[in-house]
């Protein structure tokens, strides 16, 4: 048996996948348990969203960042 492992970029597009795989006789669906994340993830991912929200106000001109050697040197 063969698999093919599928990532779909829009969950939207779940249901019609789900049904149009379901009527290929020929396949087997097993579908994959979503991973809990941990609080210490879910952090993570929180700074990593706020990093690049702040990086796209840059970008649009509404927010200055600070220069590198500053973040640098409060280390």
């Amino acid at each position: 048996m063969e698999q093919l492992i599928l990532k779909v970029k829009d969950k939207s597009k779940m249901p019609f996948l789900r049904k149009l795989l379901k009527h290929l006789d020929f396949l087997e669906v097993v579908e994959a348990p979503e991973k809990e994340l941990t609080s210490k993830e879910k952090r993570i991912l929180d700074d990593i969203e706020e990093s690049v929200q702040q990086v796209k106000l840059h970008l649009d001109g509404k927010i200055k960042l600070k220069p590198i050697q500053e973040l640098l040197d409060e280390l």
